[in-house]
C-alpha cells in the first residue's frame, strides 16, 4: 500500500466531511479497502469513488451497489461538459485523466458536505484526520508538501530535480472548502489540456499547476 495518512487527536470541532478517490473498474477493489479504512477512522462522514471508465463495477466481496458503505459516481456525474469530457478522455492516458478531473470531483463532493477530502487510490487511512484538516475552515485548502526543510545533496532519492519535475505539493491529499470553489474553477479550466505528464514542459499531471 502507499502512504497512510492520519492526523493525531480526534475531529474536534470538525464539521461533516466527505472524501473520495479517483480510479479506473480495475482498481476498484484498492479504493474498497481505502473507503472502508478511511469510515472505520470516521463513521459520521462519507467516502465517494469515482470510476473514470465505463466498465461494470460488478460486486465487491458479494455486495450490491445498495449494500456498498460508500458511494460510487461516473465522469457524467460531474458538472463537466460532455465535450470537455469527451477531449479529456481523447487526449489523456487513464492516469492523466484521473488527476485531470480531480477539481471537478472536489466540487462534486462540496455540494453536500462543507469539506472535502481527496485520497489517493494507494493510501490507508489509520487514524482520524483531526486537526490535520481543520485548518481547511480557516484557510479553505489544506496541502501537504513533500518535503519541509532542504534536501542534501547526497546522491540519494528523492533530489532536488525530483521535486522540482513532480511539483512543491503532493496532490495524493488535498482538503477544501467551498471558499476554494474559485481556485478549483482555475485549476479546471487548466487541466482540460494540461494535465499531461511532460516534465521536459514543465507539467505533473495536476501536481505543477498547484505550485
Amino acid at each position: 500500500m502507499g502512504a497512510a495518512t492520519g492526523g493525531s487527536g480526534g475531529r474536534g470541532s470538525l464539521r461533516s466531511m466527505r472524501a473520495g478517490t479517483i480510479v479506473a473498474s480495475n482498481y476498484l477493489e484498492m479504493a474498497r479497502l481505502l473507503a472502508e479504512s478511511f469510515l472505520a477512522q470516521h463513521p459520521d462522514d462519507t467516502f465517494v469513488i469515482l470510476v473514470v471508465d465505463d466498465l461494470p463495477v460488478g460486486d465487491l466481496g458479494g455486495a450490491t451497489a445498495d449494500d456498498l458503505p460508500f458511494d460510487i459516481v461516473r465522469l457524467g456525474d460531474l458538472d463537466l461538459a460532455v465535450d470537455d469530457l469527451d477531449m479529456m478522455k481523447t487526449i489523456y492516458d487513464v492516469m492523466e485523466l484521473s488527476t485531470a478531473v480531480k477539481p471537478s470531483f472536489l466540487r462534486l463532493l462540496l455540494r453536500d458536505d462543507p469539506i472535502a477530502v481527496y485520497l489517493d487510490p494507494d493510501i490507508y487511512v489509520y487514524g482520524p484526520f483531526g486537526e490535520v484538516v481543520a485548518p481547511v475552515a480557516d484557510e479553505g485548502i489544506v496541502l501537504t508538501p513533500h518535503v519541509l526543510r532542504p534536501i542534501p545533496r547526497d546522491g540519494t532519492s528523492p533530489t532536488e530535480r525530483n521535486i522540482m519535475g513532480s511539483g512543491i505539493f503532493n496532490l495524493g491529499f488535498i482538503a477544501v472548502s467551498p471558499d476554494a470553489r474559485e481556485m478549483l474553477d482555475w485549476w479546471q479550466e487548466r487541466l482540460l489540456v494540461d494535465a499531461v505528464s511532460d516534465v521536459e514542459a514543465n507539467l505533473f499531471t495536476d501536481q505543477r499547476w498547484i505550485d
